[in-house]
This record gives C-alpha cells, structure tokens and sequence, in this order.
C-alpha cells in the first residue's frame, strides 16, 4: 500500500542525522524517540527510521506506532503516512494502532480525504477498525466540515460492532455545525441521549454553536438552559455562543441579561462574548450600553480589541454621538488598539456627515501614510 514518498516532502539534515547517529550507538531505538518527542525534535522521526534501518536495525510494531504518533502530534501527517507505508514493506505489519496513529495525524493536518484513504486501507489489510480508529476519522470530517461523511460514519458504527462513544457523538456534532446543519447538530445531540451516553461540555457546545451559525437563538439559549439541568456547567464558550446567537437575532436585552448571569456563575466573559454584545446594543442604536460595556472590559481586565472600539465607534455613530465616536477613534492608538480599514472609514463618514470635511480628507491620507489598504468603502465616503 504506497501511500506517499517522503522524498518529496522532506530535505535531510546531515547535523540533525549525526546526532541521532549519536544517539542510535548509546540508546535503544524506542529510547531515541521518545528523546525526539521530549526534545520537540518529532519532525527528525523519520531521519531517525532511515538510519536505524541503515545500521540494520528493525524497529517493531510499536516502534512504528510510537514514531507515527509523534508526526500526528507534530502535525506531519505525510511523514505519518509515510512511516505506515514503511512498515507495511517490513517485517513488521501495520495493526489497528498505527493505522489509527496515522489517521489521527491526518486529522491533525486536515487531510480528511487522507484519513479516510487510510481508513478504508484498513479494510484491504484486513484489520477491524475500533473506536479509535472511527473517531480520528470521525475528526477529519469535522474538520473538513464533511457532515454527511460523518453522519453515515457515526450510524455505520453499532453495524460494524463498534459503539459510538461521547467523542464520536461530539465529532459528528461539530461537524453538523459547521456545515450549517443545526437541525442535524441537535438531532445527533437527542439521539446521545436516546443511547443512555451523557454529553459532556463539549456536546452541549457544539450543539449551540450549531444553532448560532444557523440564528437560531431560541434553540441555543434552550441548549444552554438543558447544561444546567443536566448538571453540566455552562463554560465561557457556552455563554459565548449565545451571546452571538443572540446579537444575530438582534436581542439587545437579552445580551446583557446573559452577561450577567455569567457574572453571577462566576464565569469570565471573553473578548467574543463582549465583541458580540457591544455590535448587539449597536445595531439597536443603544449607544450608552455599548459604551458601558467597552469600560466594562477596561475594568474587568478583559483587553478590547480593534473589533471592540469599532463596534463602539459604529454605535455611538448610529445614536448621533459622533463627537464621542470620534474622540473614541483618536484615543485608540493611546490604548495601544490597532486602527483598521473600518475604524478609518467610519471616522471619515462621522467627518463627512458632520461637515469636518477637511478632517475627513486628513483622515483619508494619514490612512494612506501609515500603510492602510484603501478600499472602495474609503473612496466612497
């Protein structure tokens, strides 16, 4: 089974090689990996079975999968890939682990077509897949967001004597997400249930990230208020997520309602929750909370970002406080916030629309000077 050639992925270091030469005459092989990997050095593994091979040595079984395992986690699924074809050539045979090692590095570099190239090679060498094997695949396609490939994968599953558990469930609903089928996401959800297997945190939070890409608040705020009935704290992704749902659907209110409960559960909102909150009051023209919420951050130690003052800028602009916005605008590079593209067009719009046309003009080639594309939106204005 000739997967990859490493030659073309890899230039060999002739240094990097004398050290492991070194250490291949003082240690056991399995010793020089696990040297590499504690060494952060996983992407010399393949040098590494190069010149055992060359000094006669023949790693084992274990071997192999040790070496597969350190590319996944390196990320270089082809010397993953590589290695398994290596060992399919060698006295040692690839088994239901070093496929699954190989298919997990593929996860790792979203390669899902490479994954279930390797999963179907598993069949062809007759090795069962397992539970492992089915979730590393079962990863790739959330990755991929390949939702149909991962629905067909998580019902094939009891049919082939492997039952899926929490991660599988968790894979499958991801990937439903991110394909923008929250109906799917929830319907994999229930059926965890069905099965007596419990989501944990991160079924529930795929699930309402599901329902936000989809606007669909009402169903996100309910998954979160099921985490609380079945005794799973919601986390900051939780409530992150709902707040977005939420300023999706234009709920304002219900924002900071939310806001606050995570303050009294004691859960730290994050830069997404405040961003999603701060772009809620503004589409809604309430420019007093989005500017409360912007001194919140300030004072809760949660740094704002260019996304935050913008959203700031955009909302006091909305509620007629342009001389707010554009005092906010100027006061950015003092906080060290970055001014992008959009700050610069909305300081030029609030100039223009108050009549500083001079300083809209000012503003349009100082963006010029320090570098800032100028897109048809700044032409316009």
């Amino acid at each position: 089974m000739q997967i990859l050639r490493r030659s073309r992925y890899r230039n060999f270091s002739d240094v990097s090689r004398a050290g492991i030469r070194s250490w291949l005459g003082k240690l056991s092989f399995r010793d020089v990996l696990k040297r590499l990997a504690e060494t952060k050095k996983s992407v010399l593994i393949a040098d590494a079975f190069e010149l055992a091979w060359q000094q006669n040595l023949r790693p084992n079984e274990r071997e192999y999968t040790i070496g597969i395992s350190g590319c996944a986690r390196a990320q270089l699924w082809q010397q993953a890939c590589w290695l398994l074809d290596r060992m399919s050539e060698s006295s040692s045979q690839p088994n239901v682990f070093s496929f699954s090692a190989a298919i997990n590095a593929c996860e790792k570099g979203s390669e899902w077509k490479q994954a279930l190239n390797l999963f179907e090679g598993m069949a062809a060498a007759e090795i069962s897949p397992n539970v492992i094997s089915y979730n590393a695949t079962l990863s790739a396609f959330e990755k991929g967001g390949k939702w149909q490939q991962a629905l067909s994968f998580l019902e094939a599953m009891p049919d082939k004597n492997t039952i899926p558990d929490v991660i599988s469930y968790n894979a499958t609903i991801s990937a439903c997400g991110k394909g923008d089928q929250w109906q799917q996401a929830l319907g994999v959800l229930e059926a965890m249930l069905v099965f007596k297997l419990s989501p944990d945190a991160i079924s529930y939070n795929a699930a309402i990230s599901a329902c936000e890409k989809g606007r669909q608040w009402q169903l996100a705020l309910a998954v979160l208020q099921t985490m609380s009935t079945a005794k799973q704290s919601p986390d900051t992704v939780s409530y992150s997520a709902v707040v977005s749902a939420l300023e999706k659907g234009r709920e304002w209110q219900k924002t900071l309602i939310l806001l606050e409960a995570m303050n009294q559960a004691r859960t730290h909102a994050d830069l997404f929750a405040y961003n999603a909150a701060i772009t809620a009051c503004g589409n809604n023209s309430e420019w007093q909370q989005a500017l409360s919420l912007l001194e919140t951050m300030f004072r809760t130690q949660t740094t704002p970002s260019t996304i935050s003052h913008n959203a700031t800028i955009t909302a006091l602009d909305k509620g007629g406080q342009w001389q707010h916005a554009l005092i906010l605008f100027e006061a950015m590079p003092r906080t060290r916030i970055s001014q992008d593209a959009f700050s610069f067009n909305a300081a030029i719009n609030l100039c223009k629309n108050s009549g500083h046309w001079e300083e809209a003009i000012g503003l349009f080639e100082h963006m010029a000077r320090v570098g800032i594309p100028l897109d048809i939106i700044s032409y316009l204005d």
